[in-house]
């Protein structure tokens, strides 16, 4: 064997390894075995019991943090202050048309274009569109947080994003446009909805409810944590053709709510629920900032050394923007 093949061999598990410390904790999918024993369900049931017992002070009593535990969601109007908001607006058209942003066609064989990227601290124009930002959003942090029952390291990260579906295309195939939770976990992750959404558009679907655990929850954890490994060891083939799609045999029952809406928008949603993309309509776009609070659930330590190193990367990045505009 080859120097060469040892080093990269040794430099991907490397990586790997780094990228799987640092990532915020993922579902453990166990094994078929384990999965049939009910590994699936004792760990929901797990987290579900030490998160009830976490001790949390709450902060905010009123109608958004009563929706967010009843339904799993909130959408509260006028986010930003008109002026603010028709700043912001301007502002991310301008960087788009910049090229601050990354392309890409046909995203997941789904025949939508996306046009989406990472509002930098490192780079000047951003920077006050992201404290306009920061302003605002820091009035509801204390719901994100009485959601996970963690205290947040710092501000987030903002992620712009613009989806367009051709006229000529069917909006098909994107695991993200099924019903699906992104963990078995409490976890948040926010919007501020930049255009007036109708049907059309595709809006954010949601499965009110679905972020309780319940028996009807258990027995779908169950069916899905065993319909995973079918799916994993089925063909390349097969998988190119066929999406994975979770299944909710036992949460169809559940209200199942699309969230036209107002631009200036903010939507806060539990994404421990199930919700989905909506599928669009030939020759609709639409255009969002997306907030993830993922990283902020890893320890504190592991989320400095990302931070650095995230860091590092933006500077890069906008290093070989500079380049491309110059």
């Amino acid at each position: 064997m080859s120097t060469e093949v040892i080093n990269f061999n040794t430099k991907k598990i490397l990586k790997n390894f780094v990228k799987w410390i640092l990532s915020p904790k993922k579902n453990m999918h166990g094994n078929y075995i384990t999965n049939l024993l009910g590994h699936k369900i004792f760990s929901v049931l797990a987290n579900t019991f030490f998160y009830k017992i976490k001790p949390f002070k709450i902060t905010k009593e009123d109608q958004i943090s009563r929706s967010l535990y009843n339904d799993g969601i909130v959408a509260i109007d006028n986010f930003l202050d008109d002026k603010e908001f028709a700043y912001v607006n301007e502002k991310l058209k301008e960087f788009e048309e910049k090229n601050h942003f990354n392309y890409s066609e046909n995203r997941d064989n789904s025949n939508t274009n996306w046009i989406h990227g990472k509002l930098l601290n490192v780079n000047h124009e951003h920077v006050k569109t992201i404290e306009i930002l920061n302003k605002s959003f820091n009035k509801y942090i204390p719901y994100v947080e009485q959601v996970m029952k963690k205290r947040l390291h710092d501000n987030p990260s903002f992620n712009y994003q613009h989806i367009i579906l051709p006229k000529d295309k069917t909006d098909i195939n994107d695991h993200n446009a099924y019903w699906h939770p992104d963990r078995y976990y409490h976890c948040v992750k926010v919007f501020l909805i930049l255009d007036d959404i109708e049907i059309e558009h595709g809006p954010y679907g949601y499965m009110l409810k679905s972020h309780k655990t319940s028996v009807q929850r258990l027995k779908n954890e169950y069916v899905n944590s065993l319909w995973f490994h079918n799916y994993k060891n089925k063909s390349r083939e097969y998988k190119e053709k066929n999406i994975y799609k979770k299944k909710t045999d036992y949460l169809d029952h559940l209200e199942k709510k699309f969230f036209t809406c107002k631009k200036n928008t903010l939507i806060i949603s539990d994404n421990k629920g199930f919700h989905k993309r909506g599928r669009m309509h030939p020759g609709y776009e639409r255009r969002m900032i997306r907030v993830l609070f993922y990283d902020h659930m890893i320890p504190k330590f592991l989320y400095d050394i990302k931070k650095f190193l995230t860091r590092k990367y933006d500077k890069k990045k906008l290093k070989r923007l500079s380049s491309k505009v110059n």
